[in-house]
């Protein structure tokens, strides 16, 4: 694995575990209290939209397993958003 390799996945992998901090509370204390559902809705998009993106242009593994990871985790939270939303 060459060094710029290496940059790319520790990113990729950065990137990709940010949102499992938030998933666990919401699981933990089952709130989602100042959890934007605009946000989550604009993430997921983000995520979704990337990944096709990155599919068809250049298959660049980090990023695939980067984007692909959190299109997974938004929609864990947002099923957890609707599930524990008051």
């Amino acid at each position: 694995m060459s060094p710029v390799e290496f940059i790319g996945w520790a990113g990729a992998i950065s990137l990709t575990l940010c949102g499992l901090p938030q998933l666990f509370k919401i699981c933990r204390t089952k709130k989602v209290e100042g959890l934007s559902l605009f946000m989550l809705l604009l993430w997921g998009t983000g995520m979704l939209l990337m990944t096709i993106y990155v599919f068809l242009t250049s298959q660049q593994l980090p990023l695939l397993v980067n984007y692909g990871f959190n299109v997974f985790v938004v929609t864990a939270i947002l099923y957890k958003y609707f599930q524990y939303r008051q």
